[in-house]
């Protein structure tokens, strides 16, 4: 790789900050299992000038599915459970559940079937995220909602204990039949707190942190490290009071703001962590599973969690943002072989974002892997810049 060319990277994002599309951006690439480049642009905190560096804080979001699928994937690997096991079996408040048919809601009935862990891994289960599209939505708006109620009143329920009660809520759709985004690596968090007898960050940090390195990933923050959070901004080039902090943030989808008392560890959301502790996990990634002697993944079970799960018909409804030739599996796209693409990534390459502007794939070909850390509060302007740092990143491969 011919880093000198990485510097196109550095004048895409800061353009990115010139424009106001965000107060700072922060990138590093992985290629062989080593990082070879990396730049902080802007500023982590406009109110006080702190820049972004490698010891700043961000909230991963959805960032952290990427993690709870290769968790479990190494759950199977390790026979904890099967993809085909009911969710039930773990989680008794998915027993007997309801579905919402368009118009009103009706029980799984014969010739129907429960959610099955395939289910989770691949977002065809039904459980939406919040919203007022149906039933399903509705009703967990409705339990997210009570969730914050209880955090404020200083009571932190727990992973296992807030999933089943989403179980009793209507499932947006029957399952298997479509694909939506939802809360489903929440559920598969708890569903491996269940199957490991561990708390989900407990079995995180002694299963990956640790053995990879990553000090400064987990679901809480500490008073004296909340300093080195990255602030999270409201930037619209061109709208009045842009860039506008916005403090809330850590309190959405019923996350508690990374309090060390915080209870419910979502699976799908939660992590907070910095570049350099994700490019250690990309690292491993590319490697296929296994890193500094650590064996964390098979070749099987490594195969497993990066082959497309999607039936055609499910991928016809895989529609979420620029993803055009790919499938999806264990929380990630997946580049297909022979279809259409916005970027020179290589079949089989895999990653996800988050919400407010992080995103990482590895490309396991070319053993390479590009990290951006941003936080925006939606809606952003940051798929432009995350995506399009992709195409100079390729040019400078040798």
């Amino acid at each position: 790789m011919n880093t000198q060319r990485l510097s196109a990277l550095s004048d895409w994002m800061k353009r990115a900050v010139d424009r106001g599309e965000c107060a700072g951006v922060q990138a590093a690439v992985v290629k062989d299992g080593r990082e070879v480049w990396h730049a902080a642009v802007g500023l982590a905190d406009v109110a006080g000038n702190r820049p972004m560096g490698r010891d700043t804080l961000f909230r991963m979001f959805s960032s952290t599915k990427c993690v709870t699928g290769l968790a479990a994937a190494m759950c199977v690997d390790r026979g904890l459970f099967s993809l085909r096991t009911p969710v039930y079996e773990f989680l008794p408040g998915f027993r007997n559940q309801c579905w919402w048919d368009g118009e009103k809601t009706r029980e799984i009935g014969p010739g129907g079937r429960p959610v099955h862990l395939f289910d989770l891994m691949n977002m065809t289960s039904g459980v939406t995220y919040v919203g007022d599209w149906d039933a399903g939505d509705r009703g967990r708006t409705k339990l997210i909602r009570e969730q914050q109620a209880e955090i404020d009143r200083g009571v932190f329920t727990g992973t296992v204990e807030l999933m089943n009660r989403m179980g009793g809520v209507p499932l947006s759709f029957a399952p298997g039949t479509r694909w939506a985004y939802g809360f489903n690596a929440d559920v598969a968090a708890a569903v491996i707190e269940v199957a490991t007898g561990k708390r989900y960050g407990q079995w995180l940090r002694e299963e990956i942190f640790e053995p990879l390195g990553m000090d400064e990933t987990g679901f809480t923050v500490t008073p004296e490290r909340r300093a080195r959070l990255a602030t999270c901004y409201r930037c619209v080039p061109g709208e009045a009071g842009c860039p506008r902090a916005m403090p809330d943030v850590g309190r959405r989808l019923g996350l508690a703001d990374y309090v060390p008392e915080t209870g419910f560890e979502s699976g799908g959301a939660g992590l907070v962590s910095t570049v350099g502790d994700w490019c250690k996990l990309m690292a491993m990634l590319q490697a296929g599973g296994t890193w500094g002697g650590h064996r964390f993944l098979s070749p099987a079970g490594f195969r497993l969690m990066t082959t497309p799960m999607l039936t055609p018909e499910q991928a016809r409804t895989f529609n979420w943002q620029d993803f055009p030739g790919h499938n999806y599996a264990f929380f990630n796209h997946v580049k297909v072989a022979g279809a259409p693409s916005s970027n020179p990534c290589n079949p089989g390459t895999f990653g996800w974002d988050g919400a407010l502007g992080t995103n990482s794939f590895v490309d396991p070909v070319e053993k390479l892997s590009l990290v951006v850390t941003i936080q925006n509060e939606p809606p952003f302007t940051t798929s432009n810049l995350t995506w399009g740092l992709r195409n100079p990143l390729y040019a400078a491969l040798d």
